[in-house]
């Protein structure tokens, strides 16, 4: 029998959690804007999702 190293239940509870949190980034920057974000700063919104759901990420693997 082989012992997975990831089970896939908690791949799936991490995957989640990255999609939450890159949910409540969007959520902070649509209230930050009155549900209206300037075009300029929309693209920045978007980098910074692609920096910080990976990073959250690696806190949740890290801290369990």
């Amino acid at each position: 029998m082989t012992k997975t190293l990831i089970n896939p239940l908690t791949f799936l509870a991490l995957l989640h959690d990255v999609a939450v949190a890159a949910f409540v980034w969007f959520s902070a920057y649509l209230l930050r804007f009155n549900f209206a974000i300037p075009s300029e700063l929309f693209h920045y919104m978007l980098q910074s999702i692609v920096l910080f759901a990976p990073l959250q990420g690696a806190f949740f693997v890290f801290f369990g």
